[in-house]
C-alpha cells in the first residue's frame, strides 16, 4: 500500500472525528465519515475500502439518530449512511471500470430484480430505495474488493479492519451490560447511552468479532499473540448479547473450521467458553430448553408481541409458548398469506412492515428470515436469484479453499465459516438487513476469491489485478 499524502492524512483524521461524532450520536458523524471516505477514494480505492470496513461496524451506535421524516417515513443515520455508501461504491466501481464474472452478474441480477418487483408490486421509492441500495453495496463492495484487494498484504489489513470495527460496538455494548446501563429483550442486550440501540445489531457485531478474533489467532505467524485477548474480548461481548441462533452458529463456525484444521486444542477453548457463556447466561441456557414445551394451560406469554394475532389460536399457541418465536411464526403466516396472492413477483421489497402492520397494528415489524423474506417480498424469481447467487458464493469459496494452501487456506476457510454462519442465522433473523455487518463481510469473501481465479474463469480485469499484485 502507497506512503500516505497530505490529504490522505486530512481524510484520516476527519474519520476520527466522524466516529466521535457518531459516539455522541451526532448527525454531524455520518456526513463527516462519508465526506472523508470520498475523500480517500479519490486518492486510492485500496484506502477507501479499508476506511470502509473499519468504520461501518462502528456506525451501529448511532443508527436510530433521526434526521428528517420523507413522505411519512423516519431517515435516520443508518439509511442516510446506507444511501451514502452505495454512491461511493457505485464511484468506486465506475473508476475501476469492471468486467463482471458469471458470478457478480447473478448479483448485479438479484439488485436489478429488487428494483424490479419494487416498480411493480410497490407505490412508494422510498420504500424500495433502502433494500436496493443495501445489495448495491454488498455485491458492489464484493466486486471492488476482488479488484482491490489482490495480494496477501491487503487481505490481512481488511481482516484486521473489520475486527478493529467491531471491537468497538461489542466492547461499548459489553461495559454498559457490566455497569447496569442496558435492559434485555428478547435475551439479547439492548445498550443505551452511547452504545446506540439494536440488540440484534451488538449480538451481530459480537459475534463477527468473535469469528475474526479466532480466525486472527489462528494465524499465528501472521499476527501477534494479543489476537488471542480479541478473540476473549470478543467472546465476553457474545456472552453479554447474544441471542440463542447467534450464540450457537458462532461456536459451530469457530470449533468447525478449527476441526476441519485438526486444532483440537482450539475446538476445547471454543467449548470451553460456549460453555461459560451459558453458564453465565442462565436466562439464554433457560431459553433453549423452554422453546418448546409440552401444552401447559397455565403458560401465559409476558411479552406483548407474544399474544396471538386474531385467527392464531390453536394448537401451536399450547406447544410453543416461547414468545419470540411465537411471534416469529405469526409474521412468518402473515407474510405467506401475502405472497401467494402474488407468487412471482411477490408483495414488494421492504413491504413486509406494513403487511403485519395492517394485520396486527405493530409497526416496523422484520420478516425474521431472510429467505422468506426474499420469497414474500420478490417472489419466486427474486428467491431463485437469490439462492443461486448465496450457492455462487459459498462455490467460489470453496474453489479457493482447495487451491489454496496454509495460513491463506486457513483465512478462507474462516471467512467461509462467517458467510455460512450468517446464512443459517438468516432462517431465524434478519442479517441481511445489516449493512454495517454485510458490506465488510462480502468485501472480505470477495478479497479472498479474486485473484485466485485469475488463471481459469476469471476476467481481463481480475488477471490485470493478479498481475499487478505479482509486480508489486
Amino acid at each position: 500500500m502507497r506512503a500516505l499524502g497530505p490529504r490522505d492524512v486530512a481524510a484520516w483524521v476527519l474519520v476520527a472525528v466522524a466516529l466521535v461524532a457518531l459516539l455522541l450520536r451526532s448527525i454531524a458523524g455520518p456526513v463527516i465519515l462519508l465526506a472523508s471516505l470520498a475523500v480517500l477514494l479519490a486518492g486510492s480505492r485500496r484506502m477507501f475500502l479499508l476506511a470502509t470496513l473499519l468504520t461501518l461496524p462502528i456506525s451501529t451506535l448511532a443508527w436510530d439518530v433521526p434526521i428528517t421524516e420523507i413522505a411519512g417515513r423516519t431517515l435516520d443515520i443508518r439509511l442516510l449512511l446506507t444511501f451514502g455508501i452505495a454512491s461511493l461504491i457505485a464511484l468506486a466501481l465506475v473508476l475501476e471500470r469492471p468486467r463482471p464474472t458469471r458470478l457478480e452478474w447473478l448479483g448485479i441480477a438479484f439488485v436489478a430484480w429488487i428494483g424490479v418487483a419494487g416498480l411493480l408490486s410497490s407505490d412508494s421509492v422510498y420504500i424500495v430505495a433502502p433494500a436496493a441500495a443495501r445489495w448495491f453495496s454488498y455485491v458492489g463492495v464484493f466486486m471492488l474488493a476482488r479488484r482491490t484487494a489482490t495480494s496477501p498484504e491487503d487481505r490481512s489489513r481488511l481482516v484486521v479492519a473489520t475486527a478493529l470495527g467491531f471491537l468497538v460496538p461489542s466492547v461499548l455494548g459489553l461495559v454498559e451490560f457490566v455497569v447496569g446501563d442496558a435492559s434485555f429483550m428478547n435475551g439479547a442486550v439492548r445498550a443505551t447511552a452511547p452504545g446506540g440501540r439494536g440488540p440484534i445489531g451488538l449480538a451481530f457485531a459480537g459475534q463477527m468479532l468473535l469469528l475474526l478474533g479466532f480466525a486472527l489467532a489462528r494465524m499465528a505467524s501472521q499476527f501477534s499473540g494479543w489476537w488471542w485477548a480479541l478473540a476473549a474480548a470478543a467472546t465476553l461481548a457474545v456472552i453479554a448479547s447474544a441471542t440463542r441462533i447467534v450464540t450457537v452458529t458462532a461456536w459451530l463456525a469457530v470449533a468447525g473450521v478449527a476441526a476441519v484444521f485438526r486444532r483440537w486444542r482450539m475446538v476445547a477453548v471454543a467449548t470451553v467458553l460456549f460453555v461459560v457463556a451459558l453458564g453465565a447466561r442462565p436466562d439464554l441456557l433457560n431459553r433453549y430448553f423452554t422453546t418448546v414445551t409440552a401444552p401447559s394451560p397455565s403458560a401465559q406469554p409476558s411479552d406483548p408481541q407474544a399474544s396471538p394475532a386474531p385467527g392464531e389460536e390453536g394448537e401451536d399457541q399450547d406447544i410453543v409458548v416461547d414468545a419470540s418465536l411465537r411471534f416469529r411464526f405469526f409474521v412468518w403466516g402473515v407474510l405467506v398469506t401475502e405472497w401467494s396472492e402474488r407468487p412471482l413477483i411477490g408483495i414488494g421489497p421492504g413491504m413486509t412492515a406494513a403487511a403485519v402492520e395492517q394485520v396486527s397494528g405493530l409497526p416496523r415489524t422484520a420478516p425474521h428470515n431472510d429467505y422468506l423474506a426474499v420469497l414474500g417480498e420478490m417472489g419466486v424469481i427474486g428467491l431463485a436469484v437469490f439462492l443461486a447467487l448465496q450457492a455462487s458464493v459459498l462455490w467460489a469459496l470453496y474453489g479457493t479453499w482447495r487451491r489454496e494452501a496454509g495460513e491463506r487456506k486457513l483465512l478462507v476457510a474462516s471467512l467461509g465459516s462467517l458467510f455460512v454462519a450468517t446464512n443459517i442465522l438468516g432462517a431465524l433473523n434478519n442479517p441481511m438487513y445489516f449493512y454495517d455487518v454485510q458490506v465488510p463481510l462480502w468485501a472480505l469473501v470477495g478479497s479472498v476469491t479474486g485473484p485466485v481465479a485469475a488463471g481459469t474463469t476469471a476476467t481481463s480485469s481480475l488477471r490485470r489485478a493478479a498481475a499487478d499484485a505479482e509486480a508489486g
